[in-house]
């Protein structure tokens, strides 16, 4: 593995945790509510990050997407019309896309890492490494979402266990 990604994929394998954990106990019911008016549901969060690690998986060089498409891309709102997958489905594409990315992130060449990216990461060098770097960040803010609302659903913190 080189050097620079080392940490990412270790942070990465931290994250997996922290969704392990941000969703323990939580009831296939609530995984839709909305906890306030303008918050996105546990399952949206979900989808959302999920969605995004196919886009890491690419930028790696597994071109790849998401089954469900883009319903929960950038900039997308919760739609009463759409069927969204649950969270069996999104925590199975979850952790195949952690096994792919560990793999491609282990196999990631120097040459590779600092090829141009397809778009520029705040406060990043757009370079690969640095939208690889962005969007594990952009993981843990959402992560962090993901803690939050289950909160406000009346859930113990998920770091008490």
């Amino acid at each position: 593995m080189h050097q620079s990604v080392a940490p990412l994929a270790q942070l990465y394998k931290f994250n997996d945790a922290v969704l392990d954990m941000a969703l323990q106990d939580i009831r296939p019911a609530d995984q839709f509510v909305r906890p306030m008016e303008k918050a996105n549901s546990i399952n949206f969060i979900v989808g959302h990050i999920t969605s995004t690690r196919f886009v890491t998986a690419s930028l790696l060089g597994q071109k790849s997407e998401a089954p469900w498409g883009d319903i929960y891309g950038r900039g997308k709102r919760i739609d009463p019309d759409v069927a969204y997958p649950d969270l069996v489905e999104l925590l199975a594409a979850w952790r195949q896309q952690s096994v792919v990315i560990g793999e491609l992130l282990e196999q990631a060449t120097e040459e590779q890492l600092a090829a141009e990216a397809p778009f520029q990461p705040p406060g990043n060098p757009k370079t690969i490494l640095g939208a690889v770097a962005f969007l594990l960040a952009h993981e843990a803010i959402h992560l962090g979402q993901l803690s939050y609302a289950r909160r406000l659903l009346g859930y113990d913190r998920a770091f008490d266990k």
